[in-house]
């Protein structure tokens, strides 16, 4: 049995992270990428703006979404990134998000976790195995809107010291893999 596994720094990078938040992965209906549209609603005018780094067939019908909504200057759409700039855009958002309702492992949150990023997931097999609510990132439990516990989330991480826990805990979490 080989885990899947990420290279970490050795230790979290330090300081505070700026104000966007991120999601990476496959533009593809079962990954529900759209589901970042009401989260940056709810932060409108907040100062938090959103990354969306990925291609799929989703990407299209994403940017639409994103202009008829009125969002083009909240969310942001990457398309494909090469791995160096992946990671720095990951490493410095505030809190990475993973949409998808249904996840083996989760290979993005484990990448954030190695940059001590948190991340908010749905609380389904193999994302609640990777986030642990409350201490690594915060999960969207059965009834919940991803926006609320979203906006909670960058509330809590506006606390430098609550942030940097998070941080260290999520990092401390990615090193065995």
């Amino acid at each position: 049995l080989i885990p899947n596994g990420v290279q970490a720094a050795a230790v979290p990078p330090a300081g505070r992270r700026g104000q966007a938040l991120v999601l990476v992965g496959r533009l593809v209906a079962h990954k529900r990428a759209e589901r970042v549209l009401p989260v940056a609603e709810r932060l409108r005018g907040s100062g938090v703006t959103l990354d969306v780094v990925g291609r799929g067939t989703g990407s299209a019908p994403l940017a639409a979404a994103i202009k008829a909504s009125g969002l083009t200057g909240s969310v942001r759409l990457h398309g494909f990134l090469p791995e160096e700039d992946k990671q720095s855009m990951v490493a410095g958002s505030l809190l990475h998000l993973s949409t998808s309702q249904g996840e083996g492992w989760g290979l993005c949150v484990l990448e954030a976790a190695a940059a001590g990023v948190p991340t908010v997931a749905y609380d389904v097999d193999g994302l609640r195995d990777a986030v642990r609510d409350g201490e690594t990132g915060w999960l969207v439990r059965a009834g919940e809107l991803i926006e609320d516990v979203t906006e909670r989330a960058v509330k809590e991480l506006a606390d430098p010291a609550r942030h940097a826990a998070v941080a260290a805990a999520y990092h401390a979490l990615a090193g065995p893999f």
